[in-house]
């Protein structure tokens, strides 16, 4: 850090007078009590500390890998989640069954990897019910939609991370909140430019047109 190169050169400086003078049988030099060398290093010491815990302030405020923006729900999609519940609620009650909810959701192209993970979510969105109303229904595809990682959520991410920047490097990317792992895998993903920097505007392109072909 540069502030400890100029306490070095300082203290140096300090030692190199103080021999002169010893050598020339003079008195040593009693700097102002606020300029002596423990004054120095208590100083530094404070210095440090702040500098410490501005860093982490600036870290804990500053690398989010997915910064959640608010984000409006198109109303096209709001019309298509409405019309799913209206079609699947065949009794018009109002409310939907498991089997009409677990329909409701493919058409929407939600499907679920076995019974038991459809069972949970249908628990946690009917509160224990026995059936889902269609404010808890609006409610569970608003936030499925609204929370979804979209592309400009990840840019934004990694612009955060590289001060704005369209590549970002090795120590952007090793600062917290990455998991050692996670930075691992970035960098097995990501390719680097001739500066040595990591590419990732085109991570996000290839990261999602990979998910659309899927």
């Amino acid at each position: 850090p540069v502030q400890l190169g100029e306490k070095v050169d300082v203290e140096s400086l300090f030692a190199e007078i103080q021999t002169e003078l010893l050598v020339n049988d003079r008195r040593p030099y009693v700097p102002p009590e606020d300029c002596s060398p423990d004054a120095v290093t208590h100083a530094f010491e404070d210095l440090t500390k702040m500098e410490s815990t501005y860093a982490k302030a600036c870290r804990d405020n500053r690398f989010r890998f997915i910064q959640k923006k608010e984000f409006e729900v198109p109303e096209e999609k709001k019309q298509e989640i409405l019309a799913a519940f209206d079609h699947f609620d065949k009794d018009n009650s109002g409310t939907l069954q498991p089997i009409e909810f677990k329909a409701a959701l493919q058409a929407m192209g939600i499907p679920f990897k076995d019974e038991a993970a459809f069972q949970k979510v249908f628990n946690e969105v009917s509160g224990g019910n026995e059936s889902i109303s269609k404010e808890q229904y609006i409610q569970y595809n608003m936030k499925l939609n609204e929370y979804k990682d979209s592309p400009e959520q990840l840019k934004a991410s990694f612009e955060m991370m590289a001060d704005q920047a369209s590549t970002i490097t090795d120590e952007q990317l090793g600062m917290p909140p990455l998991t050692e792992e996670e930075i691992a895998w970035l960098q097995s993903k990501m390719k680097k430019d001739d500066a040595g920097n990591y590419d990732y505007e085109a991570f996000i392109a290839e990261m999602f047109a990979a998910e659309a072909a899927e």
